[in-house]
């Protein structure tokens, strides 16, 4: 195999990756699975492991009659079920879910969240062409 093909296959594979959280099993794995293309006796590495906890989102949804929304949870939301009146007024939404849409730069998504917070919302949803879900 020419080293044109090898260099390919390793930027291929490493551009397959889309998240890797620091410290997981699976940047360890990455990483010890990268170093172990590269064949050259002048460079040495030791991986020193590291302990960290990482949160997934299972799946989330949001069920509104006949329709169903995919959503993506915020991180550290507990799992669960259950049910709540929805409002699309962010000064009414003590005790409800709110229902706004995504802002135009995904930075503000948090004031958004933390406003609904301070009204008392029970959750967030955050929705424009891809629906997100942040849990409260």
């Amino acid at each position: 195999m020419s080293e044109l093909t090898i260099a390919f296959n390793i930027a291929k594979k490493c551009s397959s990756y889309t998240d890797l959280v620091g410290g997981s099993v699976a940047e360890y794995d990455f990483i010890e699975w990268f170093l172990n293309q590269i064949d050259n006796p002048l460079f040495s590495y030791e991986l020193q492991p590291v302990s960290v906890l990482v949160w997934r989102d299972r799946f989330s949804r949001v069920v509104h009659g006949n329709n169903e929304f995919k959503a993506l949870s915020m991180p550290l939301t507990l799992g669960g079920s259950d049910r709540g009146k929805l409002t699309m007024d962010i000064n009414d939404s003590e005790g409800k879910v709110l229902l706004t849409d995504f802002p135009e730069d995904m930075d503000d998504a948090k004031y958004i969240y933390i406003r609904a917070m301070e009204k008392g919302a029970w959750q967030l949803f955050l929705g424009t062409g891809t629906p997100a879900l942040l849990g409260g």
